[in-house]
């Protein structure tokens, strides 16, 4: 069954996107709720145990209802008008959910908010996260995803903390990752990647940054003098620590 997981998304995604929309009479946007189903449906059913977030996602309810209702783990959006509720957040516990990220979740073009840690994710971080343009949070940490950074997640200007530690991710770190201004906490340990470091200095709010137990090397490249907390044991790195010196407030472990 596990192998067939990623075609099952796909045939699902594409009957869902075709069809007419189940819950006619439901407050929140119905290609939302659309979403929330694809994503369920990658998830193996097997995985969620009873009383879990996931078992609350009963699509005969509408997912913003707070009437007794709302899904477990779902932040939404509730205008003063007519508009329809949007999800600003998926929040799920890290109960080990097995499965994949459907890319559907791209669609989702209000979240600003993904946490999906200590779970058993697998496959890469769909290319549709780039559609995110309003995400401040994301946190993948242990999970089995693979893969190299989507470039897409490296536009997102509003990203400011992003967590994908203890995963199995490969490759190097895009350059681009230092256009990220607004970023204050970088965690990218335990997992594969390589290469030389980036240009960091431009991560001028960066306050903590782990890279640990990756396999990066050469020197240490120009880093933000905003970092208070920075972790970079188990790499291949060398030269000198010149770029440190004036971190004033810096732990180095």
């Amino acid at each position: 069954m596990s192998k067939l997981w990623p075609l099952f998304c796909l045939l699902w995604f594409t009957v869902c996107s075709t069809s007419t929309p189940m819950l006619t009479s439901s407050q929140t946007l119905d290609a939302d709720i659309q979403v929330l189903r694809v994503f369920k449906r990658c998830i193996d059913p097997n995985s969620i145990p009873p009383n879990s977030y996931l078992s609350s996602w009963d699509f005969a309810m509408d997912p913003c209802e707070t009437t007794g209702g709302q899904f477990l783990g779902i932040l939404c959006t509730f205008p003063l008008d007519d508009s329809p509720n949007r999800i600003t957040a998926i929040d799920l516990d890290g109960v080990g959910y097995e499965g994949f990220i459907a890319a559907a979740i791209g669609n989702l073009t209000e979240l600003t908010f993904i946490n999906l840690r200590k779970n058993n994710f697998r496959g890469p971080i769909p290319e549709s996260i780039a559609n995110l343009k309003k995400l401040t949070r994301l946190s993948l940490s242990n999970n089995f995803l693979t893969g190299s950074i989507p470039l897409g997640l490296i536009t997102l200007k509003k990203l400011e903390y992003l967590d994908i530690s203890f995963n199995q991710f490969s490759g190097t770190i895009p350059a681009s990752i230092g256009g990220l201004r607004g970023m204050t906490s970088l965690s990218m340990s335990n997992n594969g990647f390589t290469g030389r470091l980036p240009d960091l200095s431009g991560l001028w709010q960066l306050k903590t940054l782990d890279l640990s137990r990756n396999q990066l090397y050469g020197s240490l490249p120009n880093v933000p003098v905003s970092l208070t907390t920075l972790f970079l044991s188990n790499n291949i790195l060398s030269g000198h620590l010149t770029p440190l010196i004036k971190l004033r407030h810096l732990k180095v472990c």
